[in-house]
């Protein structure tokens, strides 16, 4: 299974925000996700720009969404 259809099985939306994953529901997103999104980010961007028909971004930099803690 490649990291994108991983993120789907899920039931997250991934998509490509110019050179950038989009992740949605935030809600859903543990510290392990994010931590996978940061070592597969590269990965999963290539895989959506191939998805899109459109050339994989030259820079590749995942934003996620520092974790919440709790005050």
């Amino acid at each position: 299974m490649n990291a994108l259809e991983y993120l789907r099985r899920t039931v997250f939306v991934v998509e490509l925000e110019g050179e950038h994953l989009r992740v949605t529901p935030v809600k859903r997103i543990t510290d392990n996700h994010r931590q996978y999104l940061r070592d597969q980010g590269a990965d999963i961007l290539t895989e959506l720009s191939a998805v899109n028909g459109s050339p994989a971004p030259t820079t590749i930099e995942p934003r996620v969404a520092p974790s919440k803690c709790p005050a």
